[in-house]
């Protein structure tokens, strides 16, 4: 038997697979500073697309269905030999930012975008220091609820 889930998770993680190891690393780092910032584990759920050009649909299904606090959206994009991943990127940011707010819900984004697998790795370091994405983007929600807890008292 697994561990049941709240039908209404505090955090939705939305992770691209399109990378795994990296968007995994990405996810775990999201996870751990959330878990750090005072959010139970069982209050933290992860869903995956397949690649980053879904992360907006995904998340936008999750803010839908779930109706959680918050939604952390991580995955990776990596130069090849075309410019498709700047555009794919572009539409991942712009499609994010518009979710966050027609919804009035905390979207955010530890999606990297890098040149070379080396560059996007060093991005998603998972031994607690150096950079990582996913924990950036965890700790901007928490600090985005933060300030909505605040605002709410106003009202």
């Amino acid at each position: 038997m697994g561990t049941k889930r709240p039908a209404r998770p505090d955090v939705v993680i939305v992770a691209s697979r399109f990378h795994s190891s990296i968007e995994s690393a990405l996810a775990d780092g999201a996870v751990d500073a959330l878990v750090k910032g005072g959010v139970p584990r069982t209050r933290i759920e992860i869903i995956s697309v397949p690649g980053a050009f879904e992360l907006p649909a995904g998340a936008a299904c999750a803010v839908e269905a779930m109706k959680p606090k918050a939604i952390i959206a991580v995955g990776c994009l990596i130069e090849g030999d075309t410019p498709q991943y700047a555009a794919i990127g572009q539409a991942v940011y712009h499609g994010l930012i518009a979710l966050s707010v027609q919804a009035k819900v905390p979207v955010t984004c530890g999606v990297v975008i890098a040149h070379s697998w080396d560059q996007a790795k060093a991005r998603a370091r998972t031994n607690g220091r150096g950079v990582n994405r996913g924990r950036e983007a965890a700790e901007a929600a928490l600090s985005m609820l933060k300030t909505i807890n605040g605002m709410s008292r106003h009202a």
